[in-house]
């Protein structure tokens, strides 16, 4: 299962946990070859793998035909239907299962996108205790192409002279109607109707109708470096081509519209330390300008617009910042992480040691947690957001201490925004890679609550946010 090669045959998968939190053995994974059907709340999730070539097209349609089979199959199996999660690789990655961190051998991002599957499915778990209500299946789908050419001198197991060769592989395969033509179908069969027939009638009678088995179930696209530039490109794509389509079944909490007709999209499309030219991510936000696309959450006293498009960048991200820009096409430009005329908010660390409650005591998997605190001021379109980030992870120390963060409008709060663009600090993300790391991974849950998927413990996307202990949420940042 260790190179990518393998997966033309088997890219189907159910991983559990090896062993419960609190024992001697370290939590791992129990990998079974094809999804298999779990009962609801499970320690497990599916996970689908699609590859391209360097020419952009498929390594074979036999892979995304059991993608799109695996995510319906997800839907119907549980009466609260599916989490479906994308992530797009970039240079250096590949599909390589293993990661042996001593001996530097596998993808670690890879393991690092299965390991926020796993925290994704206790959270499904975590959030329900009684055998009424009950998680939604969560199936991460793994997009992967050659991000180390094989044919290229290896120094350390990598190849440090291919970024301009992977830059315009990754360019090829974004504009190729397979990628686009897959992330269609997933949202299509994510967001889309899930028709079934009645029993069967007697002979005489008309045919049963076709009946709506489950809603809609939320979808997260995410893309690191070069990834991240194919998630963008494609983004434009589907605006520019009008691919939104009407929607089915629309949650009663999060409405997305174009010209004021409801459509299916993306929950969030998240571009983490991103290879993306600025001028892909204009041309985006002048395409949801023109189509008069919009965005709203409602639910009781809390109301505002959040994104559909979020870019994270380090500010200790060297590669996008300094080695991107002697690519020679793209001399002069600047990526959008590091393009100051595209920032729309600002990320700051307020105080250190604040008290962050352990939401639920009765069932626990010995995972992190964080919290989100109540938007403020309430019912502005952009207001501000405050969370709060462990200082530590449970593996090394069981109650670790909280950091409050906030994000912050840089354009005030009356200012709609469908597309965020803003850095973070060295102690979210150290560097280009360092993009699961435990504070790193809560903050793009926490962004994923802010885009109205349910998250966290929340079993309704009201509940995700906590009263901020402060008579006045506007005081300043502070030392840390």
């Amino acid at each position: 299962m260790g190179q990518s090669s393998l997966f033309s045959h088997g890219s189907i998968f159910t991983v559990a946990r090896k062993a419960p939190s609190g024992e001697k053995e370290p939590p791992g994974e129990i990998v079974l070859p094809g999804r298999k059907d779990q009962p609801p709340n499970s320690e497990s999730f599916d996970l689908a793998v699609v590859e391209f070539k360097d020419n952009g097209c498929l390594v074979g349609d036999v892979q995304k035909d059991a993608m799109l089979e695996c995510i319906t199959a997800a839907r119907r199996s549980n009466p609260n239907g599916a989490l479906v999660v994308v992530f797009v690789h970039g240079w250096h990655c590949s599909a390589q299962w293993e990661w042996d961190k001593p001996n530097g051998r596998g993808d670690r991002h890879f393991a690092g996108f299965r390991k926020v599957l796993m925290t994704l499915a206790l959270r499904e778990a975590e959030r329900y205790v009684d055998s009424v209500n009950r998680g939604r299946r969560v199936v991460g789908v793994y997009l992967a192409w050659h991000g180390d050419p094989p044919s290229w001198p290896r120094i350390l197991g990598r190849t440090p002279l291919s970024f301009g060769d992977r830059y315009r592989t990754a360019k090829r395969i974004a504009d190729g109607e397979a990628i686009q033509a897959t992330i269609r179908e997933i949202i299509a069969r994510t967001k889309g109707s899930l028709k079934e027939k009645q029993p069967a009638s007697p002979l005489d009678q008309p045919a049963a109708p076709l009946v709506e088995s489950q809603p809609a179930s939320p979808l997260i696209l995410a893309g690191h470096s070069m990834g991240a530039l194919m998630l963008e490109t494609v983004l434009l794509a589907l605006l520019t081509q009008g691919a939104a389509q009407k929607a089915v079944q629309p949650d009663s909490y999060v409405q997305v519209t174009t010209e004021g007709r409801l459509v299916s999209f993306p929950d969030l499309v998240i571009g983490l330390n991103s290879a993306g030219d600025s001028r892909i991510t204009k041309a985006i936000i002048s395409e949801l300008e023109l189509r008069e696309m919009s965005k709203l959450v409602r639910a009781e006293q809390i109301s505002y617009s959040p994104p559909l498009f979020v870019s994270v960048t380090a500010t200790a991200d060297y590669y996008t910042k300094v080695i991107w820009r002697l690519v020679p096409s793209n001399w002069g430009r600047w990526t959008v992480g590091h393009d100051r005329t595209l920032f729309t908010h600002t990320f700051d660390t307020m105080q250190a040691k604040v008290l962050c409650p352990q939401r639920n005591k009765l069932l626990d998997f010995g995972q992190n947690w964080a919290c989100l605190r109540h938007p403020h001021p309430t019912g502005a379109p952009s207001p501000r957001f405050w969370i709060d980030l462990p200082e530590w992870d449970r593996s090394d120390r069981p109650e670790p201490e909280h950091t409050r963060y906030r994000i912050t409008p840089r354009g005030g709060n009356e200012e709609k925004h469908l597309v965020w663009v803003f850095q973070v600090p060295s102690r979210i993300s150290s560097g280009h890679s360092d993009i699961f790391n435990f504070r790193c991974s809560l903050l793009l849950l926490a962004l994923i609550q802010i885009s109205g998927a349910v998250m966290s413990l929340a079993e309704e996307w009201k509940y995700n946010f906590e009263p901020l202990p402060y008579p006045e949420p506007d005081f300043p940042p502070g030392p840390v």
